[in-house]
């Protein structure tokens, strides 16, 4: 009897280690089943709505392709106003009399050239230091300057075909949110919110692409290296045959454009905060080539007719 309780109990007791055994896989084949069915949902709502589950990658995207098309972004935003800026302000191609232009430069040289404040600039120390400021929210904006007089003799009635007019810009200081700083040449009047080359009668040479740029706001043409902090970028311009070029630290990068006559303004834009020192020939330019010249007329300075006949 005792043995034929034992066998009972042990078979009751193997069938409950049986059912239990089942339940157990029974409940992982579910966890497993359930985990599969989440995961396809999931995988689901992925795939159809995006913008649930990738919000910070959509926005990453955008931020990188605004980035890419900012210098098209913001010449298409101030095309118009450009235009704009244009009809409502009458070209003005005068120069001082002759005999003002003698009195300038013999009276304070080089000096009296300095670049004016306008936009987010400020000017100090005589026009040598410019600051450029933008919040840093400000984004898809731009600021330009240009100096008090242009180049003395801009057009073809000089008889020295080496005569130049030249000018230096270091760069000093550049935030990250810099795109591009333009060096270059427009006429006047020139809208202060759009940098130098890309609008009408306007040159220049663009630090982020080392572009050149002539009436063009369509991306430039390859012309030299890109540049930044602590480079010294130059400007020069041949009224004889009406070439303007451009220098990098001192090095001569080739004539960038041909024939172009103008009354030219030194001109300086870029699109973040930056601080640039300017030189008018006050000191030594990098570019030795260009030493003795200067934005005026080296024919009406007693100086520069020496300088002159050197050559």
């Amino acid at each position: 009897m005792v043995s034929s309780n034992n066998h009972t109990s042990t078979s009751t007791n193997t069938t409950a280690y049986v059912i239990g055994d089942c339940d157990v896989s029974c409940m992982k084949l579910w966890l497993v089943f359930g985990g599969i069915v989440v995961i396809l949902l999931m995988l689901a709502l992925y795939l159809c709505v995006p913008a649930l589950f990738r919000p910070r990658r959509r926005r990453l995207s955008t931020w990188i392709e605004d980035a890419k098309s900012r210098k098209k972004d913001v010449t298409t935003d101030t095309y118009k106003r450009a235009m704009e800026y244009i009809r409502t302000h009458d070209p003005n191609d005068a120069l001082p009399s002759t005999e003002k232009q003698h009195d300038i430069l013999n009276t304070k040289g080089y000096t009296a050239w300095e670049f004016v404040r306008s936009g987010n600039s400020e000017v100090t120390n005589n026009g040598r230091w410019v600051e450029f400021f933008f919040k840093s929210t400000e984004i898809k904006k731009e600021s330009m300057i240009q100096t008090n007089y242009p180049f003395f003799n801009p057009r073809k009635d000089i008889e020295h075909e080496e005569i130049m007019h030249y000018f230096e810009v270091t760069v000093k200081k550049m935030s990250k949110q810099v795109n591009t700083i333009a060096i270059g040449l427009t006429t006047t009047p020139y809208p202060y919110f759009r940098l130098p080359g890309y609008h009408e009668n306007s040159v220049a040479y663009h630090s982020d692409d080392g572009r050149k740029f002539h009436n063009d706001s369509d991306g430039g043409v390859s012309y030299g290296p890109t540049w930044g902090k602590g480079d010294t970028i130059g400007c020069g311009y041949r009224p004889k045959n009406g070439e303007v070029f451009f220098t990098k630290n001192g090095e001569d990068l080739d004539v960038a454009f041909r024939v172009l006559q103008h009354t030219w303004y030194p001109s300086i834009g870029t699109d973040g905060s930056c601080e640039l020192e300017v030189n008018f020939g006050d000191s030594d330019f990098k570019f030795k080539h260009a030493r003795g010249f200067g934005p005026g007329s080296p024919l009406l300075s007693e100086h520069h007719k020496s300088f002159v006949a050197l050559i």
